[in-house]
């Protein structure tokens, strides 16, 4: 069995053979093939804003209630999760390239189809198409990773990993301005233009990937998960109107667990599952994989009640009364504070060590939701904190890609992160889903203003749990080498 080194080390230094078809690793980046990867990457973030920021118009324009129009979000997310393990393992193999643009196709088809005037089911079969490219991320860490050295490749790995979240900060501004301008078809085939851009960078930049494992699919575990996160996606979304001690909702519930765990089971037992869970549960992983899904939802529920607060009228006493615009703006601070804290993260994690540099972030994001809490009764007070959280946001998904690849071998690289954005994904989906399903809870036993504050409170708790996780789970070897180190 392989013995995998557990050392602090966000990518491991090891000689890798150069990519398939005589292509040396590059020292520095190319700069069209960062770029590349870059907006391959961004296509989540942008995917994701095409649904959060136009919920309450889809449900306008359509005729459909609030509930109804939430799936132009949920669908996405649910077949990301999905397409997040099964493009890793297709894409884990000498046809990656081909993978990725088969699955810009996918996505660029869904856009088409959610732009012209195919009413609300069309939008929401458009939307689904969509939720493919959120499998993109996973494949765009492991093309840096096979097409970089091993210098070159921790900073583009760091980039990448808050791509996303930056690109939230921009997309769901520039969505909302686009859609109430011009309408809502108008953000999708701007979208549209995006994902064409993309495609050509992809075809023109992305190499062939080095390694050749094998590209067999699990297709009946693909099932399973999608049948179990469904469930519980289902209960999270009715939780609200049946009610959070309803019959229904906890049945949901438990059938979703009971299906999940028949994924794992069938998973552990496949010869070539979707994803490694062996692997996956590796001590030096776990911190990366648990806080994907804790701060993933914490990120997603702060994203969610900042939206809802800011645009929510005054009288209800703790909502600003401001557009969608402005709450789209809002987010600005965020995502260019996630960059930066992505870049200082790299420093810091020279310094004090990989491990101890996702606790930093979380701990920094905790600070900010405090504050939030404690005082949110202005837009500048708003931007403020998202400023705080954007950096410790940086620091935290920044941090997860080099705590997963320090713990397999290359052949597994897509595999292995392809896991832990599926669990950011499921954390995504259930942190915009926890927001207003608690508010609603709380509603029910103290006035808005209080439920809006015990709700933010409760992101705070999940924050303080991310980064004591990460500091418990800290592999033995490594906290005995940072214990040495210290004076």
């Amino acid at each position: 069995m392989l013995e995998l080194d557990p050392t602090p080390q966000p990518v491991t230094t090891a000689p890798r053979p150069a990519p398939r078809g005589g292509r040396r690793r590059r020292d520095t980046p190319s700069p069209l093939l960062l770029a590349s990867l870059v907006l391959l990457t961004t296509t989540t973030s942008v995917i994701t804003s095409l649904g959060g920021s136009l919920v309450p118009m889809v449900a306008a324009e359509h005729a459909v209630s609030l509930g109804s129009a939430q799936w132009i979000l949920t669908g996405p997310m649910l077949v990301g999760a999905v397409a997040t393990p099964v493009l890793g393992r297709l894409g884990g193999t000498g046809r990656r390239r081909t993978v990725i643009l088969v699955s810009l196709g996918v996505v660029a088809l869904g856009l088409v189809v959610t732009a012209l005037p195919t009413g609300f089911a069309g939008t929401v079969v458009g939307r689904l198409l969509q939720g493919v490219g959120m499998g993109l991320l996973p494949l765009s860490l492991a093309a840096a990773r096979d097409a970089l050295s091993a210098e070159a490749a921790p900073r583009a790995l760091a980039l990448l990993s808050v791509t996303a979240t930056v690109g939230a900060g921009i997309s769901y501004p520039l969505s909302a301005w686009i859609a109430l301008s011009a309408g809502i078809a108008a953000a999708y085939w701007f979208a549209l233009a995006v994902t064409v851009v993309t495609f050509a960078l992809a075809w023109r930049t992305l190499p062939d990937a080095s390694t050749t494992g094998s590209d067999s699919v699990h297709w009946a575990g693909a099932a399973l998960l999608g049948g179990g996160t469904l469930l519980l996606l289902l209960a999270l979304t009715q939780a609200p109107p049946l009610g959070a001690t309803s019959i229904a909702v906890w049945a949901m519930v438990a059938a979703g667990v009971a299906v999940l765990a028949s994924w794992v089971r069938a998973t552990l037992r496949h010869p070539q599952p979707l994803v490694d869970l062996r692997l996956a549960t590796h001590r030096a992983a776990l911190p990366a994989h648990i806080s994907a899904v804790t701060a993933g939802t914490a990120v997603y529920m702060m994203l969610a009640l900042v939206m809802i607060q800011v645009q929510l009228p005054t009288s209800t006493g703790f909502g600003l009364g401001q557009p969608v615009t402005v709450a789209g703006l809002v987010l600005v601070p965020y995502a260019v504070l996630s960059f930066v804290g992505s870049r200082v993260s790299l420093t810091l994690g020279r310094r004090i060590g990989l491990d101890l540099v996702l606790p930093c972030g979380a701990a920094l994001y905790c600070v900010a939701v405090t504050a939030y809490a404690l005082g949110h009764g202005s837009v500048w007070a708003v931007a403020g904190v998202m400023t705080v959280a954007g950096f410790g946001s940086g620091f935290t998904f920044a941090a997860m890609p080099g705590l997963v690849l320090r713990a397999v071998p290359l052949a597994e690289t897509g595999s292995a992160l392809s896991f832990n954005v599926l669990l950011r994904f499921l954390g995504f989906a259930a942190g915009s889903s926890l927001a207003t399903s608690l508010l609603a809870l709380f509603a029910d036993r103290v006035d808005y203003a209080d439920a809006f504050s015990l709700t933010v409170w409760v992101n705070a708790a999940l924050w303080v749990g991310t980064a004591l996780v990460s500091i418990v789970l800290i592999p033995s070897r490594t906290r005995a080498a940072q214990q040495k180190e210290s004076p």
